[in-house]
């Protein structure tokens, strides 16, 4: 880019493609041995396969090569070494919140390894990745991000008051390989490709898993409806069509389903943005209307794309409000609502009667 001035000339190079979305991914990753200073930004698996410090961690490369090859787009490795002397939860904490601070365009959090035997055997306590767990998923609630909680089969019902807002899938997904991996992986990659094709507001489940061969346990129906009551999203396998996500729902959210839980969080974290750069400005009539008029135009986008069904915005300012300079604003949302079952009805009539009438 040029920027000219009579007698001056300003060339201006970078070398890193400025990027202002807001669907990446993060990968939170414990370790012994590996300690990078700052997260690493992967947009394909070629480029983890040319760092030579974690290609040959077996777990890790195949979590970053079942995120890619499942449609996966802009992954970020958060690597966090377990020093010998012990792990301090605020030090994790600072970290964390430093890092994707920074990371702004960040959407979902996953720390993938956590409930894998290597870490709740050699590292952790049960007790010690519930607080883990808990903290990241307060970091996404604050932040408008999205945590997804990994579980596996030494976890107990009464854990699950303890970990807050979350996203959970189970049981675990056996790869082609015949290595079990957590759906969290997949679930995460699944989120990325549809919002890099402008779906993110559409549902994850009944969607094949690529690489899926089977799931860790195949469950009866009493079981399966068991995980849905509690909230759990069942991973199963279908016949002829392969490993899937069945069920929508949010652990411990307001939202119901996941569908309304990513828009409503991608609405917010387009909310900051939008209104920070106003902050500071004359509280004015004009500058409240400029605010709600972009707002609306920002709207009308998502309502246009099936995002959301409708929406009101309109301002709540008072006198009190502006002498203490502030501008209020309240935006109302209506989201659609997930099919959850399809009834079909197929009715025989009489030769003398009108045609079969299929409804669905």
């Amino acid at each position: 880019m040029d920027y000219t001035i009579p007698n001056i000339n300003i060339e201006h190079f970078s070398k890193v493609k400025p990027y202002n979305g807001d669907f990446s991914t993060l990968f939170i990753y414990f370790s012994k041995e590996i300690d990078f200073s700052t997260s690493i930004i992967i947009n394909k698996f070629s480029q983890f396969l040319a760092i030579k410090e974690i290609k040959n961690e077996p777990f890790l490369k195949r979590a970053v090569e079942v995120f890619f090859r499942n449609g996966g787009n802009r992954l970020y490795l958060f690597l966090y070494k377990v020093k010998e002397i012990g792990f301090r939860l605020t030090e994790f904490t600072k970290k964390l919140t430093r890092e994707c601070d920074r990371l702004n365009d960040i959407e979902v959090i996953v720390a993938i390894n956590l409930y894998s035997k290597e870490i709740y055997n050699e590292i952790f306590s049960i007790n010690r990745i519930i607080r883990i767990q808990r903290t990241i998923n307060e970091y996404c609630q604050s932040s408008h991000k999205i945590s997804i909680t990994d579980i596996n089969q030494d976890f107990k019902d009464d854990y699950f008051d303890l970990i807050t807002n979350t996203i959970i899938c189970y049981p675990w997904i056996i790869d082609k390989n015949n290595k079990t991996t957590p759906p969290s992986i997949y679930l995460s990659a699944l989120f990325s490709k549809m919002a890099k094709e402008n779906r993110y507001f559409e549902s994850i489940a009944n969607k094949s898993l690529y690489n899926a061969k089977d799931v860790q346990f195949r469950f009866n129906r009493d079981k399966l409806s068991s995980l849905t009551k509690k909230r759990i999203n069942p991973v199963i396998f279908m016949p002829h069509r392969g490993v899937m996500f069945w069920g929508v729902k949010t652990f411990g959210e307001k939202q119901d389903t996941i569908n309304e839980l990513r828009v409503m969080k991608f609405i917010k974290r387009r909310l900051v943005k939008i209104s920070q750069i106003y902050i500071f400005e004359p509280n004015s009539f004009t500058l409240e209307l400029q605010i709600i008029t972009v707002i609306k135009s920002f709207l009308e986008e998502l309502e246009k794309i099936g995002a959301i069904e409708t929406f009101i915005v309109e301002s709540a300012t008072d006198k009190l409000d502006r002498e203490y300079g502030q501008i209020t604003i309240n935006i109302k949302i209506a989201f659609f609502t997930p099919i959850e079952f399809i009834n079909i009805r197929l009715t025989k009539l009489d030769r003398e009667g009108m045609e079969p009438i299929i409804t669905i």
